[in-house]
């Protein structure tokens, strides 16, 4: 059973998917990223400073980095933005 401290595996998983469709999807006040900018902001986010294996555990995080395409073709299928431009023109 997981300690106080200790955030669950689970947790991990939902933060990455969540932070992954927040940055690919395009806001109000942003922007969508490529798959690409998306996967280099979660390796290192360089607004706060903090490295994928830091904010989703370094498990999470190897997992993401080595299946990190199948992000891309799952974001793709339900993806329902039609007038959304990407900020690095992708």
């Amino acid at each position: 059973a997981p300690s106080g401290d200790t955030i669950p595996q689970e947790a991990l998983v939902v933060s990455l998917a969540d932070k992954y469709d927040a940055l690919r999807s395009c806001r109000q006040y942003k922007p969508s990223f490529s798959h690409e900018k998306t996967r280099a902001l979660l390796a290192h986010d360089d607004r706060t400073g903090l490295r994928g294996a830091e904010m989703f555990g370094p498990e999470v995080f190897e997992v993401f980095m080595d299946t990190h395409e199948a992000f891309e073709k799952i974001y793709a299928t339900v993806k329902t933005e039609t007038m959304c431009e990407t900020q690095d023109g992708v």
